[in-house]
């Protein structure tokens, strides 16, 4: 688990953040808080040292490599999940389909990498996802997935940066 991922992470909470607040459709200074908390962890991110051993520049095309799959199929499942999902009448469900997603992608990274917070990260993006099947409004099903979501990976962030054992 590396900085670069908590900042990836970080801007990824503010989108879902962004989606939350949208769902709620609240005045425009409620748009800022996912956006603070965003800055907040990048400027944290920043402050924080390189790791205690960098990795070797083969380690690194490794990790890369490994992420850029996982995120490639992440991807691709969603843009055809939001489509199938558009195309039978269920865009209300777009935002728990790609929380289970975006969950199941930290799968195989928390074994590849190997990083076991992803784990958990994972089951609970997946969780988040599955509950909101059972809230009946679209609107507050999307802001409650998507706030959710904002949440865990915000948390995921502020474990590998501050974190003893996240480091």
């Amino acid at each position: 688990m590396t900085k670069s991922g908590a900042v990836i992470m970080s801007v990824f909470a503010g989108v879902w953040g962004i989606v939350g607040v949208w769902a709620v459709r609240p005045s425009l200074p409620w748009y800022g808080i996912p956006v603070l908390l965003t800055v907040l962890m990048l400027v944290a991110a920043s402050r924080r040292g390189a790791a205690a051993v960098p990795p070797t520049d083969e380690e690194a095309a490794h990790v890369g490599r490994l992420v850029g799959v996982a995120s490639a199929v992440e991807g691709v499942l969603i843009l055809v999940a939001v489509n199938v999902l558009r195309n039978v009448g269920r865009a209300d469900w777009v935002g728990p389909v790609v929380a289970i997603i975006v969950g199941l992608h930290f799968f195989p990274l928390a074994r590849w990498l190997p990083a076991r917070l992803y784990y958990a990260t994972g089951l609970l993006l997946v969780a988040i996802g599955i509950g909101g099947f059972g809230i009946q409004d679209g609107s507050q099903r999307l802001a409650a997935v998507s706030l959710s979501a904002a949440g865990v990976l915000w948390l995921t962030s502020a474990v590998i940066l501050f974190a003893p054992s996240g480091r």
